[in-house]
């Protein structure tokens, strides 16, 4: 799926191919509804940076090398 995502925003840019940063922007939408926290933490997508889901969704997509 996210390869796919990517692909489109690879076309919507003019290109045939994908580069690292037509996945960067993408990885927190297409896989937030697979990741599962513990009860204690509710989704949000403005929660960003409050500690919450939001925030660790966004720490492990910026800490994974591309």
């Amino acid at each position: 799926m996210l390869y796919r995502a990517a692909q489109a925003m690879a076309f919507l840019e003019g290109r045939t191919y994908c580069t690292p940063e037509d996945f960067k922007p993408l990885v927190v939408p297409v896989f937030a509804h697979r990741i599962v926290v513990s009860g204690s933490y509710s989704f949000d997508a403005e929660e960003v940076g409050s500690g919450g889901a939001g925030d660790a969704r966004d720490r492990w997509s910026v800490a994974v090398p591309v």
